[in-house]
């Protein structure tokens, strides 16, 4: 999930489909929830909106997950951070991604980090089951 004036070239090359807010809403409101979603942080922690998308959509994602450094996160829900280990195709992909970008594209790590937005109700849940 993008701001609205966003740049989503970068993100297509790297297989990524992006949806902006408003779009967001309607497919949530027509019941059509993808089964992943990445936000950006900033755009978590600046526009209520994405929060609001996040904790509606988020007992019906298989998985969520915000890129940077969030700055909130509401009561209901929490953020640990995991590693994805890139492969060398990946690392290709995301140096095209990049350099579409603007950015630098001399040092790609082989591991990037992502924070994993959860549920607190589904967590207690999974516990209750076992």
């Amino acid at each position: 999930m993008l701001g609205e004036c966003a740049d989503t070239r970068p993100l297509r090359i790297s297989g990524a489909d992006t949806v902006g807010l408003e779009s967001a809403e309607e497919l949530l409101r027509a019941d059509r929830c993808p089964h992943a979603l990445a936000v950006a942080a900033d755009l978590y922690g600046g526009d209520r909106r994405a929060r609001r998308w996040m904790g509606m959509a988020g007992d019906r994602l298989r998985e969520a997950m915000l890129w940077g450094q969030p700055s909130t996160v509401d009561d209901d829900h929490s953020v640990c951070t995991i590693e994805h280990r890139l492969s060398a195709a990946a690392r290709a992909f995301k140096a095209q991604a990049l350099a579409a970008a603007g950015q630098p594209t001399a040092t790609i790590a082989q591991i990037e980090l992502f924070r994993k937005y959860e549920s607190l109700k589904s967590q207690s849940q999974l516990h209750a089951a076992t």
